[in-house]
This record gives structure tokens, C-alpha cells and sequence, in this order.
């Protein structure tokens, strides 16, 4: 299996792997953005605490270890937490990965989340070997949908009332993929 980046620059911000010390800004992060988060993930289990966030974090850890889930924290030039962005729902025979992303609040409009859903779909293309990138997302997450679309991401189709969202109300989901790296 092929090992992924330990980190990756982007435009102004680097990914890399969450660390322990990174709780306290996640978590900050986190409750900064946390009324835009819900409307689109569930964020609930991180409710409470830094120790809530710090669990989280070691289960990324173990998750990216494992190679199931790899979860990139997006870090400032001073070490801050931007936001996040991770492949999941992984393939590795088929090399299928799924792209998610978020960006704390004070940082949005910036351009964060299309530098950083651009850099590790090419980092899954280059290292990773990558044969499909997809986006789900929420087709009333304008924000998101922009990101797909800007980063050449081809609209597969729309799943009607295919989950319930954080409200739990039924959401249509819009799937878009790349094949490859070509223009990122």
C-alpha cells in the first residue's frame, strides 16, 4: 500500500496529519464554527471538551495509521487550525477516495477550502495513485458545491432524500468526481 504524504503545502497553509497538540485549536475552531458546521456534518461527539476533541484526534490518528481514513488538519504559518480535510470511504483496490473539507469561520472567503480540496486531490492522483476523487455533498451546500465545480469536478448525479442531514431532514446529495489530476 502506498504511504501517504505527511504533508502536503498548499496556498499559504500546509495539511498534515492532526497532532494531540493540536486539540486546543481544533477545538476552538470547532466552537467558533460550530452553528455552520452542524448545518452541514455531524460534529455533535465533540460537544463538551478539548479532551472530546483530543479523543477524536487519536482516533484519526489510529484511522490514519490504518489507512481507512486519512484526516489532514489545514495549519497556518503560526500553527493554527484552519479547518480540515480528509480522504475517507477508501478503496484501496480500486484507489476510490472520497474528498470532505471544512474551514473555521474566521478564515472563510479566503480560498482555504479549494487550496486545500485542490492539493490533496492532487496528492491522491500523484502519491496515492489515485483512479477516482469524489465529492458528496449536501446540494444546498452552496459553498461546497462551488469548491467541486471550481476544481473541475464532473456532477455524476443528484441522490434524492439520499440521507438525513444534521437536522434530520432528508437531503439530496450531489456526487462529483475526477478521473485524474489533469488541470489541478
Amino acid at each position: 500500500m502506498t504511504e501517504p504524504p505527511l504533508l502536503i503545502q498548499a496556498d499559504g497553509f500546509s495539511l498534515r496529519p492532526f497532532h494531540p497538540d493540536d486539540a486546543p485549536s481544533l477545538w476552538g475552531a470547532l466552537e467558533e464554527s460550530r452553528p455552520a458546521l452542524r448545518r452541514w456534518v455531524g460534529i455533535g461527539d465533540m460537544d463538551g471538551s478539548v479532551d472530546l476533541v483530543r479523543a477524536r484526534i487519536a482516533q484519526w490518528s489510529a484511522a490514519f495509521d490504518g489507512r481507512t481514513r486519512l484526516q489532514y488538519a489545514l495549519i497556518s504559518a503560526d500553527d493554527a487550525v484552519l479547518g480540515g480535510c480528509a480522504l475517507e470511504h477508501i478503496d484501496w483496490p480500486a484507489r476510490t477516495f472520497q474528498l470532505g473539507y471544512w474551514v473555521r469561520t474566521s478564515a472563510l472567503g479566503r480560498g482555504h477550502a479549494t487550496a486545500a480540496a485542490r492539493a490533496l486531490t492532487r496528492a491522491a492522483f500523484e502519491v496515492l495513485a489515485a483512479r477516482r476523487v469524489a465529492i458528496w455533498t449536501d446540494v444546498a451546500n452552496g459553498a461546497s458545491v462551488a469548491v467541486a465545480r471550481r476544481l473541475g469536478f464532473v456532477l455524476e448525479g443528484r441522490l434524492r432524500h439520499e440521507r438525513l442531514n444534521a437536522a434530520g431532514q432528508p437531503q439530496d446529495t450531489c456526487i462529483f468526481a475526477r478521473t485524474d489530476a489533469a488541470g489541478l
